[in-house]
């Protein structure tokens, strides 16, 4: 059975309890009977080999056979900065972004955003975050910070930490061209999307001012979703090839 399932809480002795969802999921669509094994994660980390000892209704208990602390995240972490799109686009966003180890995601309120998470919606973020997580395998999963201001967002990173780098796409800005050598893939990276339309002509200023620097992701105008994407593995590209070149 390669289906993961997520643990909100951190067992407390060799005896694990799964209800809900994943009980359910577990029991009417995988089928599972007693004695097969089960992988769970915690999303701090930590990865458990059980294996189920009964199944009553929608509770399933799973005895702790062992447990390690897995890493797969990226060796150089990105923390994305999106101005959410709308719709089923945002799962699209979310599941991508976890898949590819995007260390953090930050929804920006921009002058001209379009969705805004309500707590119904943050809570199906949330639960995209966990579902792509037990897809791709990672033990941690990625946070989802609270909606932010862009000139609020801007400001406050070069304040939290100095030495990071600070990306935000836009195409037709004058310094659009990178030379990825001379970063420093050892610092933690922000990379900041904006929403349709792109940022607005005062934000792309708030964002020099802030020591920002812009980008370009290609001759072609990118969907958000697409954009946050193809920018986050163009970090994870040079990274691999610069950080420790061979």
């Amino acid at each position: 059975m390669s289906d993961r399932f997520y643990l909100q809480d951190e067992p407390k002795g060799e005896t694990i309890t799964i209800s809900g969802p994943e009980a359910k999921h577990l029991a009417t669509v995988l089928r599972a009977k007693v004695g097969d094994p089960v992988v769970c994660f915690d999303g701090k980390g930590k990865e458990y080999q059980t294996a189920i000892l009964s199944i009553r209704g929608k509770t399933i208990e799973l005895k702790l056979l062992s447990v390690e602390e897995v890493n797969r995240e990226e060796a150089t972490a990105i923390h994305l900065a999106v101005s959410l799109p709308k719709g089923d686009r945002q799962r699209y966003l979310i599941e991508k972004a976890v898949e590819i180890g995007v260390t953090s995601l930050t929804p920006l309120i921009t002058e001209r955003s379009v969705a805004q998470p309500t707590d119904k919606a943050w809570q199906r973020l949330e639960r995209f975050v966990i579902e792509a997580s037990k897809q791709c395998g990672r033990t941690r999963l990625m946070p989802i910070h609270s909606p932010v201001t862009w000139p609020k967002f801007a400001e406050s990173q070069q304040e939290v930490n100095p030495q990071q780098t600070r990306l935000f796409a836009h195409p037709y800005g004058s310094e659009s061209h990178l030379d990825w050598k001379k970063l420093d893939f050892e610092k933690e990276f922000h990379i900041a999307i904006g929403p349709e339309g792109g940022f607005s002509e005062a934000e792309y200023q708030q964002a020099l001012d802030a020591g920002w620097q812009a980008i370009s992701l290609g001759p072609r105008i990118l969907r958000v979703e697409t954009a946050a994407v193809a920018a986050a593995v163009q970090i994870q590209t040079a990274a691999a090839i610069f950080k420790h070149p061979r």
